[in-house]
């Protein structure tokens, strides 16, 4: 198999996220071959309880908290029937929620 590049993708604390692959980030040249797909940490480990991917529609969905705000590194894996392998990584950022309206408090 063959893998695009994914564009990295950005998330905001407590609203709901979702991406799919774009059509074609994975090509195999064998024909009739179908792709097993993956998705982890770059590092390998799972992705964090709060990201969910469905391999079947290359979907991650979710809603990060507060307490996932920072960058994660994505790698989504192709298998193919032979145990061909590739993949493509690609950075979600979860921003905190910006308030809007109101005034703030201040504190000295």
């Amino acid at each position: 198999p063959t893998a695009d590049s994914v564009s990295n993708q950005s998330a905001v604390q407590n609203q709901a996220f979702s991406f799919t692959l774009p059509a074609g980030t994975f090509a195999d040249v064998d024909a009739g071959d179908s792709l097993t797909l993956t998705a982890t940490l770059a590092n390998g480990a799972a992705l964090p309880g709060w990201l969910s991917f469905d391999a079947s529609t290359g979907l991650f969905s979710g809603t990060p908290a507060a307490a996932n705000v920072g960058s994660l590194s994505i790698t989504v894996t192709a298998t193919d029937a032979d145990g061909a392998q590739a993949t493509t990584t690609f950075t979600l950022t979860v921003a905190r929620a910006t308030s809007t309206g109101g005034d703030p408090e201040f504190r000295t």
